[in-house]
């Protein structure tokens, strides 16, 4: 081809050819005759050239040459076009003698890509020259059937089913055909294996899921109900979880699938077996207000633990759907025994304090791994205390029971090793907090541990703004803890220069 009165390189040529006949020959589609592919040949000498050749090309493409592969690989008809060559060298190859089943280094076969890509009229020459139907490559162990079910190629898998594929063949992860179908959603390729009897409880090797369950994990709605009107397990549990497909569904909030599960009539109140969670549960711990709505329209159980769940993980609007509802404000979880505003203090979810404390939530309650209570929990994590010091706090709680009463209304609720919430706000740096409970906090309460007190923990750590609330509170700079230590050897031991200038005595 000459262009512009220049003999071009092979590259000039190639993209020569694409730019100017492209149109011509590409855009046409498919040959429909093997006599009009044959002439197709004859006169664009370039053609099959083009066809084996545009990947080399596309990589050493500059960005203008690139847009023109970008363009033929944008319509389907050029594809087609291409495929079509490379099809006729296929066969040429097999007649010529190659061998249909020869592996590369992951033992796939030419029958697992074209497979795997869709190429039905490839799959079919191959078959035809005695391809191997159950070969497995050695990464996925996947057979061409497993490979075409995957991606979803539905006439590939009609082809290799009328061949008699196993399609009970799993893979190295134990899913069959069925199974990775129903995970994608493969709604047309489920048919098609449901009609010829595919295994409809069959497990994966992960979580003992069923397509089913699969299913409902990912929504897939048209595919839950193929598999429902040919009898799946509606109740089917995992291995793992001992979760229904109802709970897959909830858990991901996929409200089509549940509305479709419950219609055919599955059970409600199934329970999750590692977290002793129900379906509810999981809809109010990951925050679908909608599939709450509707799993309490169904009169799920209120007693289970879906408010605290809630609360922890902050969702405010369905904190108030279910206390709307009657759920117990005062639930307690079984890791810590923490009632929802012990939880949801802990995660720092100012909001949702706000509405337990409207529905009057106990301030004062304890959980047991650590004896904390809200307002400990709050000053620790640096929150907004203030709502809980206004609520009245009763200020005499101890840690585990242990500790004397304090009289009066001080903000000293005690916590983890005894320490009261002062303290804790004092040593990470909370000013905010420290401003609220200098208020009426005891300035020199000490943790039962080591006996430290505030005005040490906050010079220890640096925390220059809070030593200085202290002081001018009148926190007593030669305080010492029970380890004998003041506030000014534990500052100038850890090197904080300016928080030991605050300490030292005035001239």
């Amino acid at each position: 081809m000459v262009v512009d009165g220049r003999q071009p390189t092979p590259r000039g040529c190639f993209v020569a050819w694409i730019a100017l006949l492209r149109p011509l020959i590409f855009e046409s589609g498919l040959c429909q005759t093997d006599n009009e592919f044959e002439e197709r040949l004859r006169s664009n000498k370039l053609y099959a050239y083009t066809v084996h050749n545009w990947g080399h090309h596309a990589l050493v493409a500059s960005m203008e040459r690139a847009q023109l592969i970008l363009d033929l690989l944008a319509s389907d008809a050029k594809i087609s076009s291409s495929s079509q060559a490379l099809m006729g060298t296929t066969i040429t190859l097999l007649e010529n003698g190659t061998d249909p089943n020869i592996k590369d280094t992951n033992f796939r076969t030419p029958l697992s890509y074209a497979a795997e890509y869709g190429h039905e009229a490839v799959v079919k020459v191959l078959l035809e020259k005695g391809a191997d139907l159950e070969s497995k490559d050695k990464t996925y162990g996947r057979t061409p059937l497993l490979w075409a079910g995957v991606n979803g190629h539905e006439a590939v898998v009609k082809v290799l089913l009328e061949k008699d594929a196993e399609q009970e063949s799993k893979d190295n992860i134990g899913r069959s055909p069925l199974l990775w179908t129903a995970v994608n959603g493969h709604e047309a390729v489920v048919k098609v294996l449901l009609e010829k009897a595919a295994e409809l409880e069959s497990k994966d090797n992960s979580y003992n899921q069923t397509p089913l369950s699969r299913a409902a994990e990912k929504g897939h709605e048209a595919v839950m109900k193929l598999l429902l009107e040919n009898g799946a397990d509606l109740e089917c549990k995992d291995n793992k979880y001992s979760q229904t497909p109802l709970g897959w569904a909830s858990k991901y909030g996929h409200e089509a699938a549940i509305k479709l599960l419950l219609d055919k009539g599955i059970e409600l109140d199934s329970k999750n077996k590692e977290y002793d969670r129900e379906q509810l549960l999981l809809a109010a711990e990951y925050g679908h207000e909608s599939i709450v709505k509707l799993l309490l329209e169904k009169r799920v159980d209120l007693e289970s633990k879906s408010n605290e769940y809630a609360a922890k993980e902050g969702h405010e609007a369905i904190v108030r759907l279910l206390l709307e509802k009657g759920a117990n404000i005062e639930s307690k979880d079984n890791e810590w025994n923490g009632t929802p505003l012990l939880l949801v203090a802990f995660e720092g979810h100012e909001a949702v304090v706000r509405v337990l404390l409207e529905e009057s939530a106990d301030i004062e309650s304890k959980d047991n791994e650590y004896g904390e209570t809200p307002l400990s929990w709050e000053a620790e994590n640096g929150q907004a205390v203030v709502r809980l010091q206004r609520r009245g706090t009763r200020l005499s709680l101890s840690y585990h029971s242990r500790r004397a009463p304090i009289p009066g209304r001080k903000v000293t609720p005690v916590g983890y090793r005894y320490r009261m919430p002062l303290s804790y706000a004092a040593k990470e740096g909370h000013e905010a907090v420290v401003k609220l409970l200098k208020v009426s906090a005891d300035l020199e309460s000490k943790d039962n541990e080591y006996g430290v007190i505030p005005l040490p923990l906050a010079a220890e750590n640096g925390q220059e703004a809070v030593v200085k609330l202290l002081l001018e509170k009148g926190a007593n700079a030669g305080s010492k803890s029970n380890l004998g230590r003041m506030p000014l050897s534990h500052d100038a031991k850890a090197g904080h220069e300016a928080v030991v200038k605050l300490l030292q005595p005035k001239s």
